[in-house]
């Protein structure tokens, strides 16, 4: 299907949503009325360079009301571009619950009253798992779920070589915080909770946690906003997690335009 206008309510009660569009490149697909689907997802929209809208009611009683971007089960493919101007709801009370998943295209929300609900209290209103895309919000919307939490950056830190009489250094935003492992009987545990308790009195945006097994985690206590961090040689930086929009956008470096409002 190259263009098409659907101007009636679309409904499915089999295992599948309402729309595959897969591999039809520059097609133009308008929906105006509501989507409705029992058992999947109601939307899912993965052909490159397309456009999608939706100007009626989404809902589903399964995991992702729409899904953007996504090709099959398995597989991403460029989903081009998906236009919501009605409200969605996701009526199944399970963490997978979520409303609108943008996998790899561009999403644009022009809501002037649209309200995005899911039901599962830990279910996400709108999210990007996978790709550093753009989410517009254009208009006035409602989700019963916090769209704009952010998450602060967290590393994690272990102890690659213990030596004893020897320094082991942190820096974080150039302040460098040391602790001097003892002269005898050092541990990974034992320099793993030294520099905790080292990066905690340092006065740094951060907070510091003992993993208990040595390693440890430094978390900023400023949301969204990361710092710089470098470890000596006999530590080892072996995970990094980026600020992002916690429901919104998971994925450090997506775009996030809002020119509307959230309620």
């Amino acid at each position: 299907i190259k263009n098409l206008e659907i101007n009636a309510d679309v409904k499915a009660e089999g295992r599948f949503g309402i729309i595959l569009n897969r591999g039809v490149v520059g097609s133009e697909i308008t929906i105006n009325g509501d989507v409705e689907s029992k058992l999947n997802r109601a939307v899912i929209h993965s052909a490159a360079n397309a456009k999608l809208t939706l100007n009626g009611k989404t809902t589903s009683y399964s995991k992702e009301t729409i899904a953007l971007g996504k090709s099959d089960y398995f597989s991403y493919q460029a989903g081009g571009t998906l236009v919501i101007n009605g409200p969605v709801v996701n009526n199944w009370n399970d963490i997978r619950g979520n409303a609108i998943v943008n996998y790899n295209g561009n999403l644009i929300l022009n809501q002037e009253a649209g309200k995005i609900l899911v039901t599962h209290p830990d279910a996400k209103a709108i999210y990007s798992p996978l790709m550093d895309k753009t989410i517009k919000i254009q208009g006035r919307i409602f989700a019963n779920r916090d769209l704009g939490t952010l998450a602060p950056q967290e590393d994690t830190v272990s102890v690659s070589e213990v030596v004893n009489d020897a320094d082991y250094t942190d820096t974080i935003n150039s302040t460098s915080i040391t602790f001097h492992s003892p002269i005898n009987g050092s541990t990974a545990l034992l320099v793993a909770a030294g520099m905790v308790a080292a990066i905690n009195s340092s006065g740094l945006p951060v907070i510091a946690t003992d993993n208990i097994n040595g390693s440890y985690s430094v978390r900023g206590t400023l949301g969204g906003q990361n710092f710089i961090h470098v470890v000596s040689v006999n530590l080892s930086n072996v995970q990094k997690v980026l600020p992002g929009y916690n429901l919104l956008n998971e994925i450090a470096g997506g775009e996030i335009v809002i020119s509307g409002a959230l309620e």
